[in-house]
């Protein structure tokens, strides 16, 4: 379980960061996987060459503040602020059969989401000035008191295929 509480938290988005990220998980997964097959040898178990279900983690996070800001590029002052105001994420895990999973012996393609609930979004800004329409230093961030949105902002996710939605899939 990973479990985080945090007040504030200011956070630069760029392609290294990402693409570091992405290969650190990619490598734990296969060496995770690697330790299995070797546990599961050394105990004269036999090694399954079929994908098994992968480790899943349950999440609590929650952030006061969060920032987020992302450049246009590596070169320029312009950025994409959005402050968050307060973030919170949370999933769970059912069991197989359960109001909410689904089964695939059904044959059912959903989509999943971790449900994210902001519920004071306060402002985007497309680039980095401040209210009087000065350029602000580059890493800086506007602090707007002015809410951009008039009420919380909350993300509902829905299965594939919606069943709500009129119209038929091409054959």
């Amino acid at each position: 379980m990973v479990s985080l509480q945090m007040a504030s938290v200011q956070y630069v988005h760029t392609q290294r960061f990402q693409a570091e990220l992405v290969a650190f998980i990619h490598h734990f997964t296969q060496l995770q996987d690697i330790l299995g097959r070797q546990r599961a040898a050394m105990e004269g178990q036999t090694v399954r060459d079929s994908p098994q279900r992968a480790s899943r983690v349950l999440l609590d996070i929650e952030a006061g503040a969060p920032v987020i800001v992302i450049p246009e590029s590596s070169q320029s002052p312009r950025v994409i602020v959005a402050n968050f105001g307060q973030l919170r994420v949370k999933n769970r895990f059912l069991p197989a059969g359960a109001s909410g999973t689904f089964s695939l012996r059904d044959k059912v393609e959903k989509l999943t989401m971790v449900h994210a609930f902001f519920p004071s979004l306060d402002t985007v800004k497309s680039t980095a000035e401040n209210s009087d329409g000065q350029d602000l230093p580059e890493g800086s961030v506007p602090n707007s008191s002015n809410s951009t949105f008039n009420r919380p902002c909350s993300l509902n996710t829905t299965g594939v295929p919606d069943k709500t939605r009129p119209g038929s899939s091409g054959k």
